[in-house]
C-alpha cells in the first residue's frame, strides 16, 4: 500500500511564563505544558506562577486523536484545570494533581485524576511517581461505579558513588472505558479485566572520563502472557573525534508474538551550536507459531537527526530514518521550525 498525508503535529504561540513573567499563555497545536500527560490540546493553555515556585492554571481545546497519521481533532472536546506545588529553592519537592474532563461528539465521555510527586533531596538521589484514576458511573457498561486506577508509574534513581548509578523502574496499567476511539478496538473482557505489569532495573558504570558501560534488564506480564528484554552497551566519549560520543550495544526480546536479538550502534557530535546524531540498528526476531518464509525477520533501520540554528532567533531540527529487510520497507522525513 501507498498513502500520501499532511500531518500537522504542532503548531502554536506562547508567550511568558519566565521568572520575569509569571503568566504564559500558549494557543494553537500543542503538548500541554505543565502536565503533558494530558496530551495534545488544539486550543489553548493559561498557566500563573506564584513567587514561591507553584503553578496553577488551565486549558482547553479539542484532543487530536492519537494516531499520527491523521490527528484529525474536535471530535473530542477536554477541559482540565492542574496545580502544581513546589518547595525549596531548586523544587527539591513537587506535587501536583490535574482533574480533566472529555466529551465525544457532544457526549460526556472521561472524567480523569492525574496525579504527580517528584522529590529530589540530594544530587545523589530521585524519586518521581505519576498516576492516571479514572472515575466511572452508571453510564458506563464495562466498569464498576466508582475509581479505578488506570494507571501508575513509579521510578527512583540513586548515584550511589560517583562512578555508579542505579535506578529502578515499576508500573501498572488497566485499559479505560471511552467513547473515543483512543485505542485499536478492544474486546469487553479486554477492558474489564485486561492488565500490564512492568517492571526494569537499569545501571550504568563510568570506567573511566570517556567510557560508559550501560544495562537494563525488563520483565512484564499481562492477563495472558510475560516476557522479558535485556540491553547492554558502551559509549566512549571523544573516541574517534572531539565534542562527540559513538556508542555500540546488544539486544535480546521474548514477547508475546516474537522473540531475537539485535545491535545497535551510533555516533553523535556537537560543531559549536549544531548537533548531530546517526545511528544503525539490526535485529532478526522469530515469529513465535509462524510456520513459511516468514517465521525469521531480518530487519535494519538507519535514522538520523541534525539539530542546527538558522540565526539568534530561529532554530531548525531535522530527522529521517530508513527502514527496510524482510518484508518491510519505509522511509520517513520530518521537521521542526522554532522561532
Amino acid at each position: 500500500q501507498n498513502d500520501t498525508d499532511f500531518v500537522l503535529r504542532r503548531f502554536s504561540y506562547s508567550v511568558g511564563g519566565t521568572r520575569d513573567d509569571a503568566t504564559r499563555f500558549e494557543a494553537g497545536r500543542f503538548l500541554a505544558r505543565e502536565f503533558p500527560a494530558l496530551g495534545v490540546v488544539d486550543g489553548v493553555e493559561w498557566t500563573r506562577r506564584t513567587d514561591g515556585g507553584s503553578r496553577f492554571g488551565v486549558n482547553a481545546g479539542g484532543l487530536p486523536a492519537p494516531f499520527p497519521d491523521k490527528m484529525n481533532s474536535f471530535h473530542d472536546l477536554g477541559a482540565a484545570v492542574f496545580g502544581r506545588y513546589v518547595r525549596g529553592e531548586k523544587e527539591e519537592l513537587r506535587l501536583g494533581a490535574a482533574l480533566q474532563n472529555t466529551w465525544h461528539d457532544g457526549e460526556q465521555d472521561r472524567s480523569l485524576v492525574l496525579t504527580e510527586a517528584e522529590w529530589r533531596p540530594s544530587k545523589r538521589f530521585s524519586w518521581r511517581t505519576l498516576a492516571w484514576v479514572d472515575w466511572y458511573d452508571s453510564n458506563d457498561t464495562l466498569k464498576s461505579s466508582g475509581f479505578e486506577l488506570t494507571e501508575i508509574t513509579s521510578q527512583a534513581r540513586w548515584r550511589f558513588r560517583d562512578d555508579w548509578t542505579v535506578s529502578a523502574t515499576a508500573s501498572h496499567r488497566r485499559y479505560p472505558e471511552l467513547l473515543r476511539d483512543d485505542f485499536s478496538t478492544l474486546s469487553p473482557t479486554l477492558i474489564q479485566d485486561g492488565k500490564l505489569d512492568r517492571g526494569s532495573l537499569a545501571l550504568a558504570y563510568e570506567l573511566s572520563k570517556s567510557t560508559r558501560i550501560d544495562g537494563r534488564v525488563d520483565a512484564w506480564q499481562d492477563q495472558d502472557d510475560s516476557g522479558t528484554t535485556a540491553e547492554v552497551g558502551v559509549s566512549w566519549r571523544d573516541l574517534l573525534y572531539d565534542h562527540g560520543t559513538v556508542s555500540l550495544s546488544v539486544f535480546t526480546a521474548d514477547g508475546s508474538f516474537s522473540s531475537g536479538q539485535g545491535a545497535r550502534a551510533s555516533a553523535s557530535r556537537n560543531w559549536g551550536a549544531v548537533f548531530g546524531m546517526l545511528s544503525y540498528e539490526y535485529t532478526s526476531f522469530d515469529q513465535k507459531d509462524f510456520t513459511g518464509q516468514q517465521s525469521s525477520l531480518a530487519h535494519h533501520a538507519v535514522y538520523g537527526t541534525l539539530d542546527l540554528p538558522i540565526d539568534d532567533k530561529w532554530n531548525l531540527s531535522i530527522q529521517a530514518d530508513d527502514r527496510f529487510g524482510d518484508e518491510q520497507s519505509a522511509w520517513g522525513l520530518g521537521l521542526m521550525l522554532q522561532l
